[in-house]
């Protein structure tokens, strides 16, 4: 399974998470979401499920401060069409 990372830029580079994983190969950042993926949503209601492996091909989280979270996550993932 892919893990991929939309990052935002909005936290220092040298503590950002996101940013070590792809770094050190873990992830790969990306531009736009695949197909068959999955988008991490921190205010989400449910939670994933093994059995959501076979619908996805991919994990993509988008990577923001938490400072803007709930603003910031709400208003990309509109504008992007996820």
């Amino acid at each position: 399974m892919k893990v991929q990372v939309f990052m935002l830029n909005q936290d220092d580079p040298s503590k950002c998470t996101a940013a070590k994983l792809v770094k050190f190969g873990i992830a790969k950042q990306v531009r736009k979401a695949s197909d068959r993926t999955m988008i991490l949503d921190p205010f989400a209601e449910k939670i994933v499920l093994r059995i959501d492996r076979q619908y996805i091909d991919s994990i993509t989280a988008i990577d923001c401060s938490w400072e803007f979270a709930q603003k910031t996550f709400r208003k990309k993932t509109a504008t992007l069409g996820w």
